[in-house]
């Protein structure tokens, strides 16, 4: 039974992820949310709407546009049962897929409930070498429903033509709200880190997963000047791993784990530096919301990260080595940029305007 407490309009675009929690895909159909409530719906695979909302307050605004189908661990044939039941209760005009599984349970789900476009927005392709299955997911997925594919950068674009090379697949990078990320107060920013204005700051955000490998960044800080602390905002499996680096390393009055944090537009103009010091990735947003503050970036060259960061203020190092990375951060703290360089290189490849344009042609004309 469909929960009564849902507001979900005929003609809604539904887009479907496999887990409402923070994270960059997440913050996307978050923004698209924020742009225009009225015209979308999400459904999460994973937990029940409640608890969504419970661990990301920031969802509590969209609650009853928010569909949790606490998908159990492996895999779930019958899910595509329920989601195409949900798809003929709805009647959305458009279904987007976000990333491997929900493309599977999705592209089950349109064939059994009608047509309706079919849109599958792919962040990174990293994943398609690690897991084999991947890949013969997506080519069945090409096979049997032929979506429209969206990748957020133009190198994964080029290895999902490898991979499918007859599909319709566009490019279009993550945008940003530039009017809420922005060059702020430096000091504000320090008080509310209970840090001193004088201090250098270096930050990063992300999960706290092994992939995103923040220790490589707390193994950097100890070959930094003292003066330089570091914030990482996140949480994750890795939070004890991480809080062991910082005792071993002595680095406990300079390193510190924020936990999720939903300021960081707040936070991030007292940053000097941000660093994502990941093993693998897409094209990320978070760096694009740092350079948004006018925040220079020091990153691992995976991914797309070449395309993401102003090569006139940041960085690419090595993935995995601190030493590369702590030269480069050292480097960037002792020649800042100038101010607003790092931000107009945002302003004008990444605002959120665009990729509002485009979710809203592939997701077609609105109903009324």
């Amino acid at each position: 039974m469909m929960d009564e407490t849902l507001t979900i309009r005929p003609g809604a675009v539904v887009h479907v992820v496999n887990k409402m929690q923070p994270g960059g895909i997440e913050t996307l159909v978050l923004d698209l949310a924020r742009k225009d409530v009225d015209d979308i719906a999400i459904i999460s695979l994973e937990m029940g709407a409640d608890e969504l909302v419970a661990a990301w307050p920031a969802l509590a605004p969209y609650r009853s546009r928010l569909i949790g189908l606490r998908r159990p661990p492996g895999l779930q044939p019958k899910l595509s049962l329920e989601l195409a039941r949900i798809f003929r209760a709805l009647k959305p005009r458009a279904v987007i897929a976000h990333h491997i599984g929900p493309l599977l349970y999705s592209a089950g789900a349109v064939k059994l409930a009608g047509p309706r476009r079919f849109v599958h927005v792919e962040h990174d392709v990293w994943h398609y070498a690690e897991n084999p299955k991947h890949v013969k997911i997506l080519k069945l997925v090409e096979l049997i429903a032929r979506p429209r594919h969206i990748a957020v950068s133009t190198p994964i674009r080029d290895r999902m033509r490898e991979l499918i090379p007859k599909a319709n697949i566009t490019v279009s990078p993550p945008g940003i709200d530039t009017a809420r990320f922005a060059k702020g107060d430096k000091a504000a920013a320090m008080r509310k880190l209970g840090l001193p204005e004088t201090a250098r700051l270096i930050g990063t955000a992300g999960r706290l997963e092994a992939v995103k490998a923040q220790h490589v960044l707390i193994e950097a800080m100890s070959a930094l000047a003292a003066d330089v602390h570091c914030v990482i905002a996140g949480e994750g499996s890795e939070r004890p791993a991480l809080e062991a680096k910082i005792a071993e390393l002595g680095l406990g009055a300079r390193v510190t784990l924020l936990g999720h944090r939903d300021d960081l537009f707040e936070l991030m103009p007292g940053f000097d530096l941000f660093c994502l010091p990941s093993l693998n990735e897409g094209l990320p947003r978070v760096v694009l919301e740092a350079q948004a503050c006018d925040v220079p970036v020091i990153a691992s060259d995976v991914g797309a990260l070449k395309d993401a960061i102003n090569p006139a203020t940041g960085a690419l190092t090595p993935a995995g080595d601190s030493e590369a990375l702590a030269s480069a951060l050292a480097a960037r703290l002792h020649t800042p940029p100038p101010a607003g360089a790092t931000r107009a290189f945002v302003v004008e490849n990444f605002d959120f305007e665009r990729v509002w344009e485009r979710f809203s042609e592939a997701a077609g004309p609105r109903i009324e």
